[in-house]
C-alpha cells in the first residue's frame, strides 16, 4: 500500500513542527529549572544567614547572663530558666563549644531564691 506523496509531505511537516515545539518547550523548561535553582540557592543562603545570626544573638545573651551569675556566685530561678531556654534554642541551631561549658558551670552554681536577676 503506497502512501500518497501529499500525505507524506504533511506527515513530514507535522513531524518538523512537533520537533520544533518539543525543542522550544525543552529549552523553556530548562531555563525555568535554572531560575528555580538560583532562587532556591538564594533562599538557602538567606536562611543560613538568619540561622547564624539568631544563634549568635542567643550565644551572646547566654554568655552575658552566665557571666552575671558567675560574677555573683549564684543563679536565680529566673536566670536559670532563661539560660536553660537560651541554651536549648542555641543548641538546636547547631551551637556548641565554650557556651556549653559555661552553661554547665552556671548549672552548678548555688540557687539564689531571693536575689535579683539583673
Amino acid at each position: 500500500m503506497d502512501i500518497p506523496i501529499w500525505l507524506q509531505i504533511i506527515f513530514m511537516i507535522i513531524s518538523a513542527v512537533l520537533s520544533i515545539v518539543v525543542a522550544y518547550l525543552g529549552r523553556k523548561i530548562t531555563k525555568e529549572q535554572e531560575r528555580r535553582d538560583v532562587a532556591e540557592e538564594k533562599i538557602a543562603k538567606e536562611e543560613h544567614a538568619i540561622k547564624s545570626g539568631i544563634r549568635a544573638i542567643l550565644r551572646d545573651r547566654l554568655l552575658y547572663i552566665c557571666a552575671q551569675c558567675e560574677k555573683r556566685g549564684s543563679v536565680t530561678v529566673e536566670q536559670l530558666q532563661n539560660v536553660s531556654e537560651l541554651f536549648e534554642s542555641y543548641s538546636s541551631l547547631g551551637g556548641n563549644g565554650a557556651a556549653k561549658k559555661i552553661f554547665e558551670d552556671v548549672l552548678r552554681l548555688p540557687l539564689d531564691k531571693g536575689g535579683e536577676s539583673r
